[in-house]
């Protein structure tokens, strides 16, 4: 759920679902009560919307490069388990760092 909005005398609550939605709505009367009184202004309303979930399910598949980049760029310390040689990548590429760019470096 986001921070409510304010639109002319409109205060707007964005919900993700429709239960969260009937949830405010139930204790929306409450809460309006308490805003005017203490707000000293009758005329502003409560409005609850459902807003969509605009992403996109941007999944994509990552050859083994890009899956030892990821992870070296989460957490370096696999870089260095690598270098060691404590971790092997089963015959596939590698990754390492050569003039602060990644690199491919195959592994035996």
């Amino acid at each position: 759920m986001n921070e409510p909005s304010l639109e002319r005398e409109n205060i707007i609550i964005k919900t993700v679902n429709q239960i969260n939605k009937k949830e405010i709505e139930n204790i929306g009367g409450d809460i309006l009560s308490y805003l005017k009184k203490e707000l000293e202004n009758h005329s502003i309303n409560l409005k609850v919307i459902i807003e969509k979930n605009i992403k996109k399910n941007d999944t994509k598949s990552l050859n083994n490069e890009e899956k030892m980049k990821s992870m070296i760029e989460s957490n370096p310390k696999i870089k260095s388990l690598i270098d060691k040689k404590i971790i092997k990548t089963s015959g596939c590429d590698a990754v390492k760092l050569e003039g602060g760019k990644l690199v491919k470096d195959s592994i035996e």
